[in-house]
């Protein structure tokens, strides 16, 4: 096609792979930060595994943090499928 840019195009130098590298940065920052102030990463992945019902921090981890988290990637690997 007539001005059709190339798909890996190239912007002010920096190759695709970088720049989605350089724009997750700042959300494994907050995914980090949100996580440790519900309790750590280690409760975070014990919540996500196997839940304990006496414990109110993990099943707020269990029922509401783990799924935002999980429909935010989906939703931004779908947004960024569409880009393509």
């Amino acid at each position: 096609m007539l001005g059709a840019a190339p798909f890996a195009q190239r912007i002010g130098g920096m190759s695709p792979a970088k720049a989605c590298l350089l724009l997750s940065l700042p959300m494994l920052v907050l995914f980090w930060l949100g996580l440790q102030s519900q309790g750590g990463f280690t409760l975070g992945l014990q919540a996500l595994v196997a839940p304990s019902f006496e414990n109110v921090d993990e099943l707020l981890l269990y029922y509401a943090w783990w799924p935002r988290f999980s429909i935010a990637l989906l939703a931004g690997a779908a947004w960024g499928w569409q880009a393509c």
